[in-house]
């Protein structure tokens, strides 16, 4: 393990300059981003709005991503990746701090639909500039540090942010108040992290190319978005994504609450599990490509993975002990997203340049569609039946799309893995 972590260290420092900062950029959002992720619902509860509030705030980002998805898409694609991140990150977080200063209902709302709609074009930007810095030899090299580095970061941002709600609440004597520690805590977690739009800033025209495959769709840039959206692949790409988002969203935005409600976790106890959680994420990711080939491949290894998830989530929703829960939330986290990286870059490399952009930002369309549906189905769920059914059909649509994987892609060639990492 120590050579194999040397041996990484060596990819890394081997990569080029755009890639080297958009890491950096990546960590400094993942350390300081992850407060929000930790305390947002939370603060959404402490502050008087009921369980089916909780998942309308949740989803009204992710519809305002699903309008503009592929729109954002097409302006990345024209605009360029490095100004569509810069545009996409300021925006989102200036209506994210003006969301927590004035929490009236509908003001709220606005907000939360500006910061998915900007959000969505820095996040469906990022998977076509790692394509833009990376070729085929290091691509999952570069996508799995892409990803794992967010949670390894995490992992630092949720040990301190954990710590923060009893802290200020000490520090100012506010007594019973947690609200005013809450809107500290999200407030300073967005502000922190635009510090990331600095590495981003300085990243030039990306100084490595990827090899497109000529083979695979058209390399002309398309006069409409008809023909990309209705190609068979694209529709292979974005169904699983569909029934995966919709069985995430059921439960996995509210593990902080379900821990608070069902096993009594406090915000110090949830921020440890949370940075536990992100440090085992962020290695199995780093981990995930020198596993890949020896499993069979990325799609035999992203169902083990989903499947794996599926035995979490039932141990999860139906244990009352509760380290078993807490063991399994830890175990499930961190293995389905060890392959998820690798799809990503599975599924760029199934279309040409000029469209990955569009399909990329289809895709996360698709995954918006789920997780929209999902977040306002289980709040209405919570508030008047509780998380039993949710745990049911979480593992039932990601049965359908672990089926939906293997059917569609069981049998395309998989790209190699950096053959250092073998």
């Amino acid at each position: 393990m120590i050579r194999f972590f040397r041996t990484l260290y060596k990819q890394i420092r081997s990569l080029n300059r755009s890639a080297k900062l958009f890491f950096v950029a990546t960590m400094v959002d993942g350390a300081f981003y992850s407060g929000w992720i930790l305390f947002f619902n939370l603060y959404i509860i402490e502050a008087g709005f009921d369980l089916e509030f909780l998942g309308l705030i949740n989803a009204v980002p992710v519809i305002s991503a699903l309008v503009f998805g592929i729109p954002m898409g097409m302006v990345s694609d024209k605009i360029g990746r490095r100004p569509a991140m810069l545009m996409g990150f300021t925006v989102a977080s200036i209506a994210m701090v003006l969301l927590v200063l004035n929490p009236e209902p509908t003001f709220m709302l606005v907000m939360a639909a500006i910061w998915g709609g900007a959000g969505q074009l820095y996040g469906m930007s990022r998977t076509p500039f790692m394509m833009e810095v990376s070729d085929k030899a290091n691509r999952e090299l570069v996508f799995s540090i892409g990803f794992a580095l967010f949670p390894l970061a995490s992992t630092f941002g949720n040990a301190m942010y954990g710590q923060f709600p009893k802290f200020f609440t000490n520090l100012l004597n506010l007594g019973e108040n947690n609200l005013l520690a809450y809107e500290i805590v999200l407030i300073s977690s967005i502000v922190l992290s635009c510090l990331a739009l600095i590495p981003i800033a300085m990243i030039r025209k990306p100084d490595a190319k990827p090899e497109v495959d000529t083979d695979k769709l058209t390399t002309k840039e398309p006069k409409s978005i008809w023909p990309v959206i209705k190609d068979p692949m694209t529709i292979k790409l974005a169904l699983p994504e569909l029934t995966l988002a919709l069985g995430a969203s059921l439960i996995v935005p509210f593990f902080n609450v379900f821990f608070t409600q069902e096993h009594g976790l406090e915000s110090d106890g949830l921020g440890w599990m949370f940075s536990l959680l992100s440090f085992l994420t962020g290695i199995a990711c780093l981990v995930g490509p020198l596993l890949v080939k020896r499993m069979g491949g990325t799609i035999r290894f992203l169902s083990i993975t989903l499947g794996l998830s599926v035995i979490g989530f039932a141990v999860i929703g139906f244990s009352p002990v509760t380290w078993l829960v807490l063991l399994s939330f830890l175990i499930r986290g961190s293995v389905v997203n060890m392959a998820m990286p690798l799809f990503d870059a599975f599924s760029m490399e199934q279309v040409s340049e000029k469209r990955q952009g569009l399909v990329n930002s289809i895709r996360l369309w698709s995954w918006n569609v789920g997780w929209a549906v999902g977040l306002y189905v289980s709040g209405i769920v919570q508030e008047n039946v509780g998380f039993t059914p949710l745990f049911i059909a979480s593992i039932i649509l990601y049965v359908i799309s672990i089926s939906l994987v293997w059917i569609f892609f069981s049998k395309v060639k998989n790209i190699e893995p950096a053959p250092v990492l073998n």
